[in-house]
């Protein structure tokens, strides 16, 4: 389901920023829609005073994950999350270790550094950067997608985005896995997971933002 937000014309003609919190298929997306995108240094921008004016005013689509699945994402492949957002581990919160970008440069699949963050801290971040482009800060026309509509039907999630039709998503895009079948069997199904444990699934339930979740049309952290 799309979602519209702020003026009722969105037309891909008009340049379009793709944005999202890092691990939410903004890359993804923005192969798809616009690959020549000269903004992409912004797309997981939240702070009105880190955006250039003419970003503010440019239109946007906003792509996300459930908090779950989101999460699940960030454990696997991080970047570098933690020099960017205030996620530090602190006493008495959940830690949680996530792995940077770091590869061995012989093995690219082995992972060479992991960080540990406040899972309590992720689970603030992804409440404040709902919050803030739910609130439409900049009154410019904003789409928001669900990756897992991208993933499960790619042929009508791009048509109600852009009013035309687009080849088939690349299976892989810069930056992240190999989208093999496994994977896309993953995605579609909101309780499966790489890294989450039942315990770490209720420090979500309990941290996570409800009017955000239902602002986005999940019924709960899993979907």
């Amino acid at each position: 389901m799309v979602q519209n937000r702020g003026h009722p014309r969105y037309s891909m003609e008009r340049p379009t920023l793709v944005c999202g919190l890092y691990r939410s298929g903004t890359t993804y997306l923005q192969t798809i829609l616009d690959p020549d995108n000269k903004h992409t240094r912004y797309k997981h921008e939240f702070v009105k005073t880190d955006i250039p004016d003419e970003i503010k005013s440019m239109d946007r689509v906003i792509i996300h994950k459930s908090p779950y699945k989101w999460i699940d994402s960030i454990i696997s492949q991080s970047w570098e999350l933690g020099d960017h957002y205030k996620v530090a581990y602190e006493k008495g919160h959940t830690e949680i270790r996530c792995a940077t970008s770091r590869t061995l440069g012989d093995t690219p699949d082995i992972v060479e550094e992991y960080k540990t963050y406040s899972l309590e801290n992720i689970c603030d971040l992804y409440n404040r950067f709902f919050h803030f482009w739910l609130s439409n800060p900049f009154s410019s026309v904003s789409k928001f997608v669900k990756y897992r509509d991208l993933i499960s039907d790619p042929t009508t999630t791009l048509k109600n985005l852009t009013g035309a039709d687009h080849h088939l998503p690349p299976s892989k895009v810069s930056g992240s896995f190999e989208f093999t079948p496994e994977r896309k069997r993953m995605a579609l199904d909101p309780r499966m997971s790489y890294n989450m444990t039942p315990a770490l699934a209720l420090v979500v339930k309990h941290n996570i933002d409800k009017s955000v979740l239902k602002s986005l049309n999940y019924t709960g952290v899993f979907e």
